[in-house]
């Protein structure tokens, strides 16, 4: 797994391994909650304490490297002050971890400075630090809850815009498509590939992009294994049963015989049509 993370691996190695359905940006995080669960083992494996000297040896090493990483991969992000916190939590921390054993006063303190680092990390994550005002406050999210509310049941879709616009609707309450699926709808997409010639794209954890088109019906696998295309022709729709669409562009060009695309709200350059069919 921490090659997958840092070294780019030969094609057959990540199929065999089944990493070819993933990416290392996603695959990092369990990394590093596999590497803090080895950490915590090794700790109570641990029989006895480093003389003072050692643990501070190491944790100064240890933290100087870690607090150049940090530096490095986010510059923007890790400004002088925080990397200062960041060093004197981690010397203290790492000199704990490799000098409590049997002693029951240090170990506290081990605990009593985790839980704090735990309790001010999870404080200032962004919803609970700044509130959701930014997502009810939007006219984009408020003119599509309108329509919800009036048609709680009505599917959606986006078209034209990529991750992470796709779930701007569901924020709303709108059933959508191509929200981020978790799971493949395997049984909506079969709606629309009968003979499951395409199913190696659409059965996979993925972001979708929606692009209407007066071209055929197809699925088209992106650069990344977890997004992929639908390329959909309008008189498809009522396969899926779609009734409203968001999107950034005008979609009475793309109106058929079958089907008509009424504009239902605008915020600015965003669209919101309902479909109708003939």
């Amino acid at each position: 797994m921490g090659l997958f993370c840092f070294v780019e691996l030969p094609s057959f190695l990540k199929t065999i391994t089944l990493f070819s359905f993933s990416t290392p940006s996603r695959i990092l995080p369990i990394f590093m909650m596999a590497q803090l669960v080895l950490l915590f083992r090794a700790i109570v494996l641990l029989q006895k304490p480093l003389r003072w000297c050692f643990a501070i040896l190491i944790s100064a090493l240890l933290t100087i490297f870690l607090v150049w990483g940090a530096k490095e991969s986010s510059s923007r992000y890790f400004i002088t002050w925080i990397l200062v916190i960041l060093g004197v939590f981690l010397v203290s921390i790492i000199i704990l971890s490799l000098t409590i054993q049997g002693r029951k006063r240090l170990q506290h303190l081990f605990v009593l400075i985790i839980a704090i680092f735990c309790f001010v990390s999870g404080v200032l994550v962004n919803p609970i630090q700044k509130g959701a005002a930014e997502i009810e406050t939007s006219l984009l999210t408020q003119a599509i809850s309108k329509i919800t509310q009036q048609d709680p049941d009505a599917i959606w879709i986006v078209d034209s815009l990529p991750f992470p616009f796709g779930n701007i609707p569901i924020m709303a309450g709108a059933p959508t498509i191509n929200s981020t699926n978790v799971y493949p709808n395997l049984e909506r997409w079969y709606l629309l590939d009968p003979d499951h010639t395409e199913e190696d794209i659409y059965n996979r954890y993925a972001h979708i992009t929606i692009n209407l088109t007066s071209e055929e019906t197809k699925f088209e696998l992106r650069s990344t294994p977890d997004q992929f295309v639908l390329w959909l022709n309008p008189n498809d729709l009522d396969i899926l049963e779609v009734e409203y669409i968001y999107t950034n562009r005008d979609l009475t060009p793309l109106n058929t015989s079958e089907v008509t695309f009424e504009l239902t709200d605008q915020v600015e350059d965003q669209f919101i049509y309902h479909v109708i069919y003939s």
